[in-house]
């Protein structure tokens, strides 16, 4: 497990780093060998006397309730958690703690790793027979072309695998707790003989629209309508992915995004 990701964070098991989206959080060794041992065992209860085991050996236990509680409140102050409130950490009383978001386990071969989401495409004109049709066929279809990639340290979530509430009311915040950085959104508008797909790349961790672009086919063919469009759709997700991190960096124009916050 030399890399253990949740939400924006990574943990280097191995050179003992946290990183949001890239970036060093000040954390020192032994706050985040204590990171390490709940991040590891997602769901379980972690006792005070285990960690005093295997973080604090050779019998020197003289001031471990005050080493431990004092990890505790770095590690707490670096993730921005609240002991009343927590979203990462939970403190079970006279017990012990519990690591309670999802923990994924990544390579340690450099870059950030990342979670792009995409939502199901959405129907503006609701009267059109034909877009159920479309919507689906077209968010399938970006998924099959988005999975071809093979771009690095990014991992493509499927809106099929996420809850239903989420899905149908897309919160960032929400999306955030689940782990993605990244969500695709889109939506359909039909006319008499043409479709136009409007699609945003979001990053749900800084709440910005990073690219937008819409598209225009006939509606003659469906099937040959949205292979062409996922096709293009994928070719500049590609490249606005690429792009996106020196845009942000250099204050370049973004986009409002319409996942709400």
């Amino acid at each position: 497990m030399p890399v253990l990701a949740f939400g924006p964070y990574r943990l280097d098991t191995r050179a003992l780093e946290l990183r949001r989206d890239g970036h060093r959080i000040g954390l020192r060794p032994q706050p985040c060998r204590v990171l390490t041992l709940l991040a590891s065992r997602p769901g379980e209860l972690v006792t005070r006397e285990e960690l005093k085991v295997a973080l604090w050996p050779g019998g020197v236990h003289v001031r471990f309730d005050v080493g431990l509680n004092s990890c505790l409140k770095q590690i707490r102050s670096a993730l921005g958690e609240s002991v009343d409130s927590p979203r990462l950490i939970e403190t079970l009383t006279r017990r012990g703690y519990r690591f309670i978001a999802e923990v994924r386990e990544e390579d340690d071969r450099g870059g950030v790793g990342r979670r792009l989401a995409v939502l199901p495409f959405r129907m503006v004109d609701r009267a059109a027979e034909r877009v159920p049709a479309l919507t689906d066929g077209l968010t399938e279809e970006l998924m099959v072309h988005l999975s071809r990639l093979g771009l690095p340290n990014l991992s493509i979530v499927a809106g099929t695998t996420l809850p239903d509430s989420l899905v149908e009311s897309p919160s960032l915040k929400a999306l955030r707790e689940a782990g993605v950085d990244l969500v695709v959104e889109g939506r359909v508008q039909t006319g008499p003989s043409a479709v136009r797909v409007s699609v945003q790349l979001i990053d749900a961790v800084e709440l910005t629209s990073l690219w937008a672009q819409t598209y225009d086919a006939t509606s003659d063919d469906l099937l040959a309508a949205q292979r062409g469009m996922a096709r293009g759709i994928t070719s500049d997700l590609r490249a606005a992915m690429a792009t996106a991190g020196s845009r942000a960096q250099h204050g370049g124009p973004l986009n409002r995004p319409t996942v709400s916050a």
